[in-house]
């Protein structure tokens, strides 16, 4: 069974916050309490971990290399209905994946 796992930005700290109570409310949208109502950016655990066994979420920036590739690419994680992926793979279709970042942290990774 995969962990269902979030992490949370919070635009106004500008850094990563654990929230000590995340529901799912009666409309099926996540709730949780923080703060002053300030806005905070949701990003999924994909269920899988990197080469070097980090977990990867959404909107983390990787190093990957598709088999039939020769070279490595960067690119952002991203969520598409029903699959997680990076450029036009699929995460799990990947050879090799490792992050350098993500994209409130390292912006200057996606230029």
């Amino acid at each position: 069974m995969n962990l269902i796992k979030f992490r949370f930005w919070s635009k106004k700290e500008n850094q990563f916050i654990t929230l000590p109570r995340v529901w799912v409310g009666v409309d099926g949208l996540f709730q949780y309490e923080y703060g002053d109502g300030q806005e905070l950016v949701i990003q999924r655990y994909t269920g899988l971990k990197d080469d070097k066994d980090q977990e990867i979420y959404e909107g983390d920036v990787v190093n990957y290399k598709f088999s039939l590739d020769s070279f490595f690419k960067e690119g952002e994680v991203k969520f598409s209905p029903g699959c997680f992926g990076v450029g036009k793979f699929l995460l799990w279709d990947l050879d090799y994946i490792e992050i350098i970042g993500n994209i409130f942290e390292n912006p200057e990774l996606l230029s």
